[in-house]
């Protein structure tokens, strides 16, 4: 059996011949990023330290990378190129497709903000989520994050083991890799949208042209879009994104778009924003309309979720 040597390391920029260390023995001074595999970094976050650590990442490693950030305290926000604004809030997990340090630099952290970050790479995606998988998520067009929820029990639980670890710098290599890919796998189950062995491979340029209307969906809901839209813009008749959009993400485009859209105006609603303005930067031309619906999904009128906020707390 191969002995995987772990050592020591500080990010830095490497050569396509230079492999980044691993992870040994790492004293409680040294900085707290790990690499638990050549493409697999576990790195702990705060307004101080955020910013520099993930560009530098994106740096070493190259490429495009997935950023998974489990939010502990705080707020932290991305704002993309085109100044949309997402806010994470504490106890959210968030998936977000990093391409370059240019991009990384959009995640802002509040003061008071704290977390976990796992960077994973394309070596470690193709050996948990199959080739096609992992060609899909890497190759997902737009900015929008890819996944945001509240963190699941469980995954708490692994978070608070590896920031205790690191906080008494105890870097043992099984325990810290056994709680990271714990909280790898949750994440990735969410961003796997069918078992290859259960459906046909879609051909990949046929892939290619849904993900961009699922990116649309996700970076235009404020906008009128219809499924005739959709078609018109990534190419494909009505007959193949329906039914492309049930094989590859098991949903329909409208059951998709009003998600997003009720999963943000959530978000709106908790920050203070009145229901007609939500209404309208979800994509609703009238409060009306947007109520009905929005009761319908959550069970609830948006007025009552400042109201339920105040409750549980």
């Amino acid at each position: 059996m191969k002995r995987v040597a772990h050592a020591s390391v500080v990010l830095r920029r490497v050569t396509p011949h230079e492999p980044l260390q691993r992870l040994r023995a790492v004293p409680a001074s040294a900085p707290q990023h790990l690499v638990i595999e050549d493409d697999l970094l576990l790195m702990r976050f705060d307004a101080g330290n955020q910013g520099a650590a993930l560009r530098h990442a994106c740096d070493c490693l190259r490429g495009p990378l997935l950023c998974l950030t489990f939010l502990e305290q705080g707020v932290l926000r991305f704002v993309d190129s085109k100044g949309r604004c997402w806010p994470f809030e504490a106890g959210q997990s968030i998936a977000q497709l990093l391409r370059d340090a240019a991009q990384a630099r959009r995640l802002q952290t509040s003061p008071g903000a704290g977390g976990l970050q796992l960077i994973v790479g394309e070596r470690t995606l193709r050996r948990y989520m199959g080739e096609q998988q992992a060609w899909r998520l890497l190759h997902c067009q737009g900015e929008a994050p890819l996944l945001q929820c509240s963190t699941s029990r469980d995954a708490c639980s692994h978070v608070q083991a590896l920031t205790t670890r690191l906080a008494q710098g105890q870097y043992g290599p099984l325990d810290i890799h056994l709680h990271v890919l714990n909280l790898l796998s949750q994440p990735l189950r969410q961003l796997t949208v069918q078992p290859p062995e259960a459906r046909p491979l879609l051909p990949g340029a046929l892939v290619k042209r849904l993900e961009q209307a699922r990116q649309l969906l996700h970076d235009e809901l404020d906008q009128p879009l219809t499924v005739p839209l959709l078609c018109r813009r990534v190419g494909l008749s009505a007959a193949k994104l329906k039914q492309g959009f049930h094989e590859l993400f098991d949903t329909t485009p409208y059951r998709m778009l009003l998600e997003l859209r009720m999963q943000r105006a959530h978000i709106l609603l908790q920050e203070g924003c009145q229901v007609a303005q939500v209404a309208y930067k979800v994509g609703y031309s009238h409060p009306s309309n947007f109520s009905t619906a929005f009761s319908g999904y959550f069970g609830f009128a948006p007025k009552e979720v400042g109201k339920r906020g105040a409750v549980s707390t």
